[in-house]
């Protein structure tokens, strides 16, 4: 998409105030976020390879990043994807043919020292409308590619930015252009700081036994941390991250503590206060109480029917505590889907997810709540949503 005179003299004058999305389509706006990206997050060396894969929509980020690694003497390729190739296949019977990846492919990312990711496609409005068996054919590769790349010892980062397209935004009610600038200048942080933090807060939750987290709305919930591993993801790549094979690939901007309770000892009820995005609709309310560690009861004060529908379908280990979490990035707002890496931002999941996915199921779900006080062993970390001076 070409830039006018007018938008790039806009885009010269920084990334703040309204501007239509095209105005990001100017490479030269990434530079500082590139930078950040290549320096901070991957500690990119001269000689390492560096992998790019980015559908088109995030050309101009993905070639930014491009130029600024190969400054550094890095090896770089970028290898893009498209809307239009994409669904016409999806959209034709060529599913399967989407689901496969060629030995020249798989060859490229185990020779990688670090890859970077753009998800698409952008049209996720369309996206949607695909059948999901369909679309779950289209990504077969999708394990098969963690594997590899955890085996490879691959630093991987997926930029949540490809996710602020336009259609996305119309699905989801969003500001774009406010959605667009809070996501970038996140990315834009003291990773070192951040890293800081978290390390203090992977000892204490080591060394706890007991976690308690409450809020106004009725939350009341404890759990046994004893003899558990935290699980930091700072932000910083600069090595690879093996506690699973999902763990090679960090989303930027992201940062958050992970912990995986005591199977039975999760006890209580949580309410959680943001809104839960299922295409256009939100999960509003929604509440789980736990006992023994299961999830016995559920409600919503909107839109439950969503949430039932899909956790009434699945087996196995649906109903346990999978993951808890802590959001460390300063710099990221509530109400734009990533909740859960903002600074204090407390999150739950149940089903597949934390560790080594020691719940056996394929369902997961996670839902987070902005105003929540947490203690550990009676020591305050959080009180109403902020993260307390360590």
């Amino acid at each position: 998409m070409s830039t006018s005179s007018s938008n790039q003299e806009t885009v010269s004058q920084g990334l703040s105030g309204k501007r239509p999305f095209s105005d990001f389509q100017d490479q030269a706006s990434y530079s500082k976020y590139a930078k950040r990206i290549v320096n901070d997050v991957l500690n990119l060396k001269p000689g390492e390879n560096l992998t790019i894969e980015a559908w088109e929509h995030e050309l101009p980020f993905a070639k930014e990043i491009k130029l600024q690694a190969r400054k550094l003497g890095a090896n770089v390729l970028l290898h893009i994807e498209d809307d239009d190739s994409y669904f016409r296949l999806a959209e034709g019977g060529y599913e399967e043919i989407l689901g496969q990846v060629g030995k020249h492919e798989w060859s490229l990312l185990e020779n990688s020292d670090a890859y970077v990711f753009f998800p698409g496609p952008a049209d996720a409005e369309r996206q949607s409308k695909l059948d999901a068996k369909k679309r779950k054919e289209a990504q077969a590769y999708n394990m098969q590619w963690y594997k590899r790349a955890s085996k490879a010892g691959v630093r991987g980062i997926r930029i949540r930015t490809a996710y602020v397209t336009p259609s996305r935004a119309d699905m989801m009610g969003f500001d774009l252009n406010k959605w667009r600038e809070n996501t970038l200048d996140a990315i834009d942080v003291d990773y070192q700081k951040i890293q800081k933090t978290g390390k203090k807060l992977k000892f204490m939750f080591k060394h706890a036994n007991s976690m308690k987290i409450s809020a106004p709305n009725g939350t009341n919930l404890s759990m046994d941390l004893s003899s558990l591993k935290p699980h930091l993801y700072s932000g910083i790549m600069a090595n690879p991250i093996s506690y699973n094979i999902f763990s090679c690939v960090m989303s930027i901007p992201g940062s958050e503590i992970d912990v995986v309770p005591k199977a039975r000892s999760v006890e209580g009820t949580v309410v959680f206060d943001c809104p839960v995005f299922s295409g256009n609709k939100r999960i509003e309310g929604l509440s789980w109480t736990f006992k023994k560690g299961k999830l016995i009861h559920y409600d919503a004060k909107k839109n439950l029917d969503i949430f039932k529908a899909d956790y009434e379908k699945a087996s196995g280990d649906k109903n346990k505590v999978g993951v808890f979490s802590i959001g460390l990035n300063p710099k990221l707002d509530y109400g734009f889907n990533q909740d859960f890496h903002v600074e204090g931002a407390l999150t739950i999941g149940i089903g597949s997810l934390g560790e080594g996915d020691r719940n056996k199921t394929d369902y997961q779900f996670i839902a987070t709540l902005s105003n929540a006080n947490l203690t550990l062993d009676g020591v305050k970390v959080l009180e109403s949503g902020k993260l307390l001076p360590l």
